[in-house]
């Protein structure tokens, strides 16, 4: 009865949770944005070029291949939010490590390409 229980308030919890973990890397990303900014003496409303969309399309990423290593970060939040309210935590858990282990390999092959670039003085810039 009580695993029921838990189950049930677990799922009514997820429309509460479910759009801040959706947005967690926008909202992350203006944390970070803000912070660097009062950090350096400028206004937190002043514009540069160091969000994470900027900071993967200078690693040698195309656009297409931030849009899917972004999304995997918004995934690697929401879908393990949704899976708990159904299943045990431990399986939200495998999932949310899981979409996180892809992200990491998507970034670690782009670092490796721009590595390569800059040691065969082939570097272009995305900017």
């Amino acid at each position: 009865m009580n695993a029921l229980a838990d189950q049930n308030s677990r799922s009514t919890l997820v429309p509460l949770i479910l759009p801040f973990t959706v947005l967690a890397i926008p909202l992350l990303d203006l944390g970070m944005a803000i912070v660097r900014r009062l950090r350096a003496g400028r206004s937190p409303f002043a514009a540069d070029r160091e969000h994470l969309h900027h900071r993967l399309l200078r690693m040698g990423n195309s656009q297409r291949e931030v849009a899917i290593i972004m999304y995997l970060w918004t995934a690697m939040f929401a879908f393990p939010t949704v899976i708990a309210a159904f299943y045990p935590l431990w399986i939200s858990v495998v999932v949310g490590l899981v979409i996180a282990l892809t992200s990491l390999i998507l970034i670690r092959r782009s670092y490796v390409k721009l590595r390569l670039q800059i040691k065969n003085g082939e570097l272009v810039s995305h900017e």
